[in-house]
């Protein structure tokens, strides 16, 4: 492989997606410290991994010289930055402030964000996810994880852009490739690197920073998990000629997989750590 696929194959392994979350926060545990360490490594592993698929992605489409095209990038992704997390939460805090009463609006003013910041990234040669990723990041503070707003931004994306994103993803491929021997193989692999990765980071954990034996592996099997940014960045990847139909059929046995694995742990260990007395900042 090339190094450009063989770096966006390293972060597309290293991303993972919070979906038992839920399960966990249901169990009371939403602030013991290890599942708190757990959500405060997804952002930064998710960040790390966009960020790579960005300088990969802006690499291998961009003409000119290695210097100018890192130069690009590095700018890029600079300008996103200070929009991101600068401006756009001072202009959706305005917005919200005197447009933001109707709920239709709120939506809206939401999904304008998400839109402007997909766009600014794409305008400098960056995947448009990067930008809505840093959008995300931006509104967090905004958009209460249980309010209605946010409801409506999942239920939206939930109905419509999922299904949008799964149906091309499954025209991009053929159901033959699924069982061939080389896509078995690039499965094992892929399903060893990440489960065996982020088994090594739970050990770590309970060996240097004291964590018990039932919350290293409460934080494995919240980290286990690839979906979103995984299957994301295997399309890019396929879109721009780095990855085969073997690799994409690779990442969708590694997805299934990793789900079912985090989701035995999560169930096994979250009755065996205590529910934490009193919530701490």
């Amino acid at each position: 492989w090339s190094a450009p696929a063989a770096l966006l194959l390293g972060g597309l392994l290293s991303s993972h997606t919070l979906l038992l979350y839920p399960t966990v926060r249901e169990g009371g545990l939403s602030t013991d410290f290890g599942v708190a360490v757990a959500v405060g490594a997804t952002v930064l592993t998710d960040t790390a991994a966009l960020v790579v698929l960005a300088a990969v992605s802006g690499s291998q489409l961009a003409g000119g010289s290695t210097a100018s095209i890192a130069l690009q990038i590095v700018v890029g992704l600079t300008v996103l930055v200070v929009f991101s997390l600068g401006l756009l939460p001072r202009l959706a805090r305005v917005a919200f402030r005197y447009l933001g009463t109707d709920r239709v609006v709120r939506y809206l003013l939401a999904i304008t964000s998400f839109l402007a910041a997909g766009t600014l990234a794409q305008s400098f040669g960056i995947e448009p996810i990067v930008g809505a990723f840093f959008a995300g990041l931006a509104l967090n503070r905004l958009v209460p994880n249980e309010g209605p707003l946010m409801e409506r931004i999942d239920f939206f994306g939930s109905a419509v852009f999922v299904p949008i994103f799964l149906v091309s993803v499954g025209m991009l491929l053929d159901p033959k490739v699924m069982i061939e021997g080389q896509t078995l193989k690039l499965a094992g692999l892929f399903i060893a690197a990440s489960i065996g990765g982020k088994s090594l980071a739970a050990l770590l954990a309970h060996w240097t920073m004291g964590f018990s034996r039932p919350q290293a592996g409460l934080m494995l099997g919240l980290t286990i998990p690839q979906a979103a940014a995984t299957l994301a960045a295997t399309v890019v990847g396929f879109n721009i000629g780095l990855f085969d139909e073997s690799v994409v059929n690779a990442a969708l046995v590694l997805i299934l997989v990793s789900i079912v694995v985090g989701t035995l742990i999560v169930e096994r260990t979250k009755d065996q750590v205590p529910v934490p007395a009193v919530a701490s900042r």
